[in-house]
Formats: structure tokens, C-alpha cells, sequence
């Protein structure tokens, strides 16, 4: 039997098969504010440390350790007592189109409230000094993980096409707000 040149399995070809899986569907048209939202809400997710590949369609759980966040697949039931984590943020869910939401859990600690209010705000100043819509996708993060970067690059993808299908890219952000303002989202 001939030696197989790729043993174990790394290299170009499994990288692609890998990325492949996180192909979106067809982008829909959405509002600027759907948009941005999406954005952090993603980021927020992807900043946590987590160690297995996120599937769309799949429900996870948000975690919080200190200052650091972790994405599990244990809901807070079935770690009972045992949980290795201080603070149950609440259920996280990727859809099909490489977004997130987060439903956070009604038991929350209102400090962690205050901390993703606090970051939202911090978020949306920043957007106001972005110039273009194709400025406030996703990059590349150097010290993501694997599977965060390929989720981050499938959600930029995700959003640059729904961003033409509304017509938004390559425009200013005060053009979209104003056309949005005027036609509705």
C-alpha cells in the first residue's frame, strides 16, 4: 500500500474542506442597524475562548470566568453544581448565515449587563468615525483561533452581500443613515 503524502492530514486541501462548511446561503438585504448589530453580537461571541467547531443551527452557552468569556456546549442545567464557570451569560445561536444572537439568561449578574452595555456604546462611537459601510466588517484577527477566524471571514462575507443586496456598499455611513431615514430600511 502506497504512503499516503499527506499523513496527517494538513496542508491547503483540509483547510478549504474546513472553511467550506461555513458557507452562508443566498445574503438577504439588510438595514444598517441589523447590520451593526449583527457585527457585535458576532464579535462578542467570537471574542470568548472556545475549543470545537460551531455549527449553524446549534445552540451554545455563554460563560464568564473573571474577565474572560467561553463559549460551551454544556448548558448551565447540565453543569449543575459543577459548573467551572462563575457567571451564566445565556444561550448563543449561529444561524445559517454566519450571525449570531444571544438570549441572555434571566439570572444574569447586571455587572456583566452593564459591561455589554458599556460595550455596545463603545462599539457604536466607533462606527460613527467609520467612513465607508465596507469598513465596519470583520477582519482579519491575528490571535483568534482558527475556527473564529473562519467565522469572523464567513460573517464578513455574509454582510458584504447583504450589504449590496441593500445597496449600502461602498457607501458613507451618513448616506445609508439619510437613505434609510428617507425610504425606510
Amino acid at each position: 500500500m502506497p504512503k499516503s503524502p499527506n499523513p496527517q492530514g494538513k496542508g491547503l486541501i483540509p483547510v478549504l474542506n474546513e472553511l467550506d462548511k461555513f458557507r452562508f446561503t443566498q445574503a438577504e438585504p439588510k438595514s444598517f442597524e441589523k447590520i451593526s448589530s449583527e457585527i457585535f453580537t458576532a464579535l462578542f461571541v467570537l471574542e470568548s475562548h472556545f475549543k470545537f467547531c460551531p455549527r449553524p443551527k446549534q445552540t451554545y452557552h455563554l460563560y464568564k470566568k473573571g474577565k474572560e468569556y467561553f463559549l460551551s456546549l454544556i448548558s448551565d442545567q447540565d453543569w449543575g453544581t459543577s459548573r467551572p464557570y462563575s457567571d451564566y451569560v445565556g444561550e448563543c445561536e449561529l444561524h445559517e448565515d454566519m450571525a449570531w444572537t444571544i438570549n441572555l439568561s434571566e439570572n444574569i449578574n447586571q455587572e456583566i449587563v452593564k459591561e455589554i452595555e458599556l460595550k455596545f456604546k463603545q462599539y457604536q462611537e466607533s462606527l460613527l468615525k467609520t467612513e465607508i459601510m465596507d469598513d465596519i466588517l470583520p477582519k482579519y484577527v491575528e490571535k483568534a483561533s482558527f475556527y473564529q477566524r473562519a467565522l469572523i471571514w464567513s460573517l464578513g462575507k455574509s454582510l458584504k452581500g447583504s450589504m449590496k443586496a441593500s445597496g449600502y456598499l461602498g457607501q458613507s455611513i451618513g448616506d445609508v443613515l439619510l437613505l434609510e431615514q428617507k425610504n425606510g430600511p
